[in-house]
């Protein structure tokens, strides 16, 4: 049997038994890291588009080069597009089945 609050206390310090109780569950520690895991995904479509951005500034005419910068931010549009449409399933599926932990994530 795997004891989650030994693996939580040792993998991830913020949490501890004292914000949790002794039956915490799996959708307890997704909870927590879900605004982590959405502001790293933000940060890596920011870099992306600076990236992209970059590429295309100084491709100075080479259609390759050019193109390279418009795929990436063309993913970075595309990555930015898939974490928003993430978040709103995330609050419907919250908002319908009436699950407070979905919808106080990031309000």
């Amino acid at each position: 049997m795997i004891d989650f609050d030994d693996l939580i206390n040792r993998t991830l310090p913020r949490f501890s038994s004292t914000n949790y109780p002794a039956g915490a569950t799996v959708g307890d520690v997704i909870s927590a890291l879900l605004p982590y895991i959405f502001g790293i995904a933000g940060f890596l479509i920011l870099l992306y588009t600076v990236m992209g951005g970059y590429q295309i500034m100084n491709s100075r005419g080479d259609p390759k080069a050019m193109a390279q910068g418009r795929d990436k931010l063309t993913y970075a549009v595309v990555g930015f597009v898939i974490m928003a449409v993430s978040y709103w399933i995330l609050q419907l599926v919250g908002q319908i089945l009436n699950i407070q932990q979905i919808t106080n994530i990031f309000g």
